[in-house]
């Protein structure tokens, strides 16, 4: 085996993956009590099972143990590349090459050159003699790096993730009426649909979360209303602000769940991090990720009471509106000025800080319901002249 090609590249790969999760004992799982990241490693734990098992059936002269083949998989796992060869995408192993640490600022790019059939890295900026040389692993949450890598990333807000489940509820008065749309346009006929989402609007999953919380809030008057506007529970679009309002507030409330399964508060992670004392790097590691998810559900959390106080002002400006005599204003500055009525967004809600931080969806869905809500308005003032 000795005079094999590859054998002093095998020598030298790791032995051992106790940075690895899916090797945690039950000990040392209890800092991720509450975390997604548990989920994902008996996900991987099953599939080595059951990848093991179809190569001991299909191939006769396999004979490797499990824990051998688990060694194999995670060297490739923890290691390979994704490249593209003569026109095809394959993976593969690069000597050196993945001896590379992340960086979400690699001093590295790479790819595989067909005219020279060889691997190639090149320098993005002055690397200086004795300093570390990074890669990027490329755009993932914390929970792909610390499953997939062992190891985590700080500051990597933008596009860490946590699990969001949203019910509909027995208690409903329209839960019967409800029930048969379940599973229409994707989610699953369950009553309870699990969304794992980033922090942002327009982040994956966050529309269809916001749509299902519209479409369990739903009342019977919007049911019969609007029929064709709930067909589809997770592409339901905003209906109006009250609406709007509920269906926040029972995001809010399957937020605070979520954190509800954490045994720790954030501060406490916070406040161990900062102190940076302990007994191993992997403990360390449990510590970033549990508090990478709660960070990404203490967002949602404030997104919804933030866009809720935001509509509350909206429905008290609309208030005054209606009340004789009629009194200029609008919603949003796109909304077409009429001679009736024009409320600006920005005047009733001045500089604050969730005008930016959350412009993806006052653009994408508050604009809308506040132009819808104008019309409401004209129509209450013509109403009553």
């Amino acid at each position: 085996m000795t005079d094999l090609r590859f054998f002093p590249y095998i020598s030298s790969l790791p032995t051992s993956f106790d940075n690895m999760p899916i090797h945690f004992t039950n000990q040392q799982k209890i800092p991720l009590t509450g975390s997604l990241s548990l989920e994902r490693v008996n996900a991987v734990q099953k599939d080595l099972k059951r990848e093991y098992s179809t190569l001991v059936k299909q191939v006769t002269d396999f004979d490797y143990s499990f824990e051998w083949f688990v060694w194999a998989r995670l060297c490739v796992l923890t290691r390979v590349f994704g490249i593209e060869k003569n026109g095809r995408s394959m993976d593969a192993l690069v000597p050196v090459a993945d001896m590379l640490n992340h960086s979400n600022t690699p001093t590295v790019s790479w790819y595989y050159d067909d005219a020279s059939k060889g691997f190639v890295m090149t320098a993005e900026k002055e690397i200086k003699k004795g300093s570390q040389v990074f890669d990027s692993y490329g755009i993932k949450s914390q929970g792909r790096f610390f499953v997939n890598y062992g190891f985590t990333i700080e500051n990597l807000f933008r596009f860490n993730e946590a699990v969001i489940s949203v019910t509909l509820e027995t208690t409903d008065p329209q839960y019967k009426q409800k029930l048969p749309l379940l599973g229409r346009g994707g989610g699953g006929r369950h009553v309870t649909a699990k969304f794992t989402v980033s922090p942002g609007y327009r982040s994956r999953g966050v529309s269809r979360m916001l749509s299902y919380c519209r479409f369990v809030t739903a009342t019977e008057e919007e049911l019969k209303k609007t029929p064709s506007k709930f067909f589809r529970p997770q592409e339901v679009v905003g209906l109006n602000i009250r609406s709007e309002i509920r269906a926040l507030k029972r995001l809010e409330k399957h937020a605070l769940e979520a954190l509800g399964r954490f045994p720790d508060p954030l501060h406490e992670d916070h406040k161990r991090l900062k102190i940076n004392i302990f007994r191993t790097a992997n403990e360390r590691n449990c510590v970033v990720m549990r508090a990478s998810e709660k960070e990404v559900l203490h967002w949602f959390i404030g997104f919804s009471r933030a866009m809720c106080d935001m509509y509350g002002r909206i429905i008290h400006v609309v208030a005054e509106a209606i009340a004789p005599p009629p009194a200029a204003a609008t919603i949003s500055e796109n909304t077409k000025n009429t001679k009736d009525v024009t409320i600006t967004l920005k005047e009733t809600l001045g500089d604050e800080k969730y005008m930016e931080s959350y412009s993806s969806y006052i653009n994408d869905v508050a604009e809308e319901l506040l132009i819808e809500e104008g019309r409401v308005v004209r129509g209450s003032i013509h109403n009553n002249e």
